[in-house]
């Protein structure tokens, strides 16, 4: 085989690889959105889209996963200052600050 062939197989598997990654990474992220699992996703399509900031499938479930996770938090956090435990409502919301920092209802509830 050819030095030139060899570089073009070469360079087809790193494509391959490459590949295979983007689809683990969207079905990890996927699958944590499917089960509700917010935190979870949102974590993993911001590496990803850290990493990839040009993939549209990161962006997208970047900023999907943000705003289910904040709502949730959001969410979490109204109904434990109902419930009058301030403590846990704070940590919640300050959950939810890690992911969205300029959420403004996350903002105003602390």
């Amino acid at each position: 085989m050819g030095a030139f062939k060899r570089a073009a197989v070469f360079l087809a598997m790193l494509a391959a690889l490459a590949g295979c990654g983007t689809s683990r990474v969207v079905e990890r992220g996927e699958t944590y959105l499917q089960n509700q699992q917010w935190d979870l996703a949102w974590a993993e399509y911001r590496d990803a889209y850290q990493k990839d900031p040009s993939n549209k499938e990161y962006r997208a479930g970047y900023e999907r996963a943000t705003l289910e996770a904040t709502n949730q938090h959001l969410k979490q956090g109204a109904e434990l200052l109902r419930e009058g435990r301030f403590d846990e409502a704070v940590e919640e919301l300050k959950k939810g600050l890690v992911v969205s920092p300029a959420h403004e209802g996350l903002q105003a509830a602390m």
